[in-house]
Parts: structure tokens; C-alpha cells; sequence
């Protein structure tokens, strides 16, 4: 995948791939007996574990956005609520699996922490799980109200703020919502919308298999109320003969035909003038597009979104077939 990137947009995957290994080396040194004395050591490590860093840069890649090193520098303290917010919601709705993971694994002691927030409040202060809970929703609340203040201000110095800056904090906002949104719905956190998924799907697609099932049947049973086009041509388009002023006859055609006969004076005779003509000038571009190598992007992402959805393989390989048709369509 790095090749991929780096074939793609190399300065971009650069920045990328350096933030990629700080993460690797930042999660890997940590002593997980350690206890976090304070939230905001407890946050600075967390930035870098969850990998906002890593995935703001990933961001930049898609949106082909290129900071220098001053604009990172001045980003960086702007951001770092912004990315606490994106850990801390990442704790709040992960901490039942992974607390049912710690206790279940009988880590539930005093020579292994849980890398999560609540966990932290639950041990700093001595709350219930529901009060650790709701400190750590307000904790959230407080970096991302924060982050808002912060984009705001510095947008409005325009001489240390340029174009390219602005779009990048601004993009940042809405990897909040987005974590929110995603982290709602995911399987890892919310097991049971797996088995609600199978089952809504399975209803719709059946119901959409009988959808097709009378529309087919409705297009094969022919309309008592039509009439016949045999009895239309009859009626209305029979062929007659007429006068040319030279006094030669001229051939008339029935309009319910397609194909036109011409037939001379001197009774020569008949040709076809619809010619069927090969589609292979037609289908050339699209078929020179089609053959060219492809990264495999489009289908590795439509793969990982599948991780979520769960979707037949039949339909998946119909989505990809669509995938690459608009792209195909859309490069000529």
C-alpha cells in the first residue's frame, strides 16, 4: 500500500509514512503497567496511539494538500485538542469491549493498565463506570470546544494563516463528527448491528427480487386495450403507388418499416440502405481505458468497506464492475 501512495503522490506519502513510524515507535516503547499521573500525559501519548497524526496526514494525502514544515509548526498546537477529541471519543465508546476484554483476559490488576480514559477516571477520582463515563464525554466536549476557538482566532490572522492552512483545520472539524458518526455504528464496538444488518438486507433484496419479478411479468402480458400493430399498419400505413410528374412510378414506404428499399426507374434491384456497421470504433476508447493497469484502489476500498457492511460477494463484485465503469467513463 506505502508503494502504492508513494507511486500516486510522493511528496504527500513521504510526510505520511514518517508520521506512520512515529506511531509504530510511540505505541511499541510504552510500558503497559505504566499508570498516567495526569490527563494531559495521559493525552499526549494517546494522540500519537490512536494515530490522529497519522491519519491527518493521510487526510492530506486525499485531499492533495501539501503543508511546508512552518505551516506544520504552526498547525501543531491548533490541532492538539483536536486530536485529544479524536482519542478520547475513541476511548468512550470502546471502553465495554475492551473492559470485557481486560476482565475476561485477567488483566484486572494491579500490573496492567487500560490504555482508556475511563478506566483512568474510574482509578484518578474513584468512579462508577457511569461517572467516569460522563467525565470523559465532558472532557471531549471541552477539547473540541476548544479546538473551534482556537481554528476561529488564528483564521483570522491572514498573514500567518494561508489558503491551504485554513482548508486543512477546517477539514480536521470534521474528523470529529466523522469519528463520532463511524464509532456509532461500527461492528467492533456494536456486535449486535452485525446481525441486524444480515437480516435488512436480506429483506430488501428480496423484496426487490419480487419487485423484478412483476415488472417482468407486467411486460410480458400484452394490454387487452392495445391494439396489434399489424392492425395499425393495416389501417394506416398501407403502401400505395404514386405518380411521379415524369409519369415513373415511385415506390412508397410503409412507416412501420425499418428498413427502406429504393428501387430505380429501370427496376435495378433492391438494396438495403440500413447497413449494420461494426460498434468496434465505438468501444475502442473504452476498451484501451479498461486495459490499462489499475492500482486496485477503488476495489480495496470498496473491500474495506464491506468490513462494515457485510454484503454478498455477488454484489460486491457487481459494485466494483460499476466502480470501474464511471471511472473508465469518467477519464474519456
Amino acid at each position: 500500500m506505502l508503494l502504492e501512495l508513494l507511486a500516486v503522490d510522493k511528496p504527500c506519502a513521504e510526510v505520511f509514512i514518517d508520521s506512520w513510524k512515529e506511531m509504530v515507535a510511540t505505541t511499541a516503547s510504552r510500558d503497559k503497567s505504566c499508570l498516567f499521573a495526569t490527563l494531559d500525559d495521559y493525552v499526549d501519548y494517546r494522540i500519537i496511539d490512536t494515530g490522529a497524526p497519522f491519519v491527518s496526514k493521510l487526510m492530506c494525502f486525499g485531499m492533495g494538500i501539501q503543508l511546508t514544515d512552518e505551516e506544520w509548526k504552526l498547525a501543531a498546537p491548533i490541532t492538539r485538542p483536536c486530536f485529544a477529541a479524536l482519542g478520547l471519543v475513541n476511548d468512550y465508546f470502546s471502553f465495554d469491549v475492551e473492559w470485557d476484554e481486560y476482565q475476561r483476559e485477567g488483566k484486572n490488576d494491579q500490573n496492567t493498565a487500560m490504555t482508556n480514559l475511563v478506566w483512568l477516571y474510574m482509578q484518578w477520582e474513584d468512579l462508577s463506570i457511569p461517572e467516569a463515563k460522563e467525565r470523559t464525554r465532558e472532557t471531549v466536549r471541552h477539547y473540541e470546544a476548544e479546538y473551534y476557538e482556537k481554528v476561529n482566532a488564528f483564521s483570522l490572522d491572514r498573514e500567518k494563516c494561508s489558503m491551504k492552512l485554513e482548508i486543512y483545520l477546517k477539514a480536521q472539524a470534521y474528523q470529529i463528527s466523522g469519528n463520532v458518526a463511524w464509532s456509532l455504528r461500527c461492528p467492533r464496538y456494536h456486535p449486535e448491528l452485525c446481525a441486524k444488518g444480515q437480516v435488512m438486507l436480506h429483506s430488501q433484496a428480496k423484496k426487490n427480487k419480487q419487485k423484478r419479478q412483476r415488472e417482468d411479468h407486467s411486460a410480458k402480458t400484452p394490454d387487452p386495450n392495445e391494439r396489434p400493430d399489424s392492425d395499425l399498419a393495416g389501417s394506416s400505413d398501407s403502401e400505395t403507388s404514386q405518380q411521379s410528374p415524369a409519369g415513373t412510378p415511385r415506390s412508397s414506404v410503409s412507416s412501420s418499416s425499418s428498413v427502406y428499399s429504393v428501387v430505380d426507374s429501370a427496376g435495378l434491384p433492391e438494396f438495403e440502405s440500413s447497413i449494420s456497421l461494426s460498434d468496434k470504433a465505438l468501444l475502442a476508447p473504452f476498451e484501451y481505458i479498461s486495459s490499462l493497469p489499475s492500482k486496485g484502489m477503488r476495489e480495496a476500498l470498496i473491500d474495506a468497506l464491506n468490513v462494515w457492511l457485510i454484503l454478498p460477494d455477488s454484489i460486491i463484485k457487481t459494485i466494483k464492475q460499476v466502480s470501474q465503469k464511471l471511472h473508465s467513463s469518467s477519464l474519456m
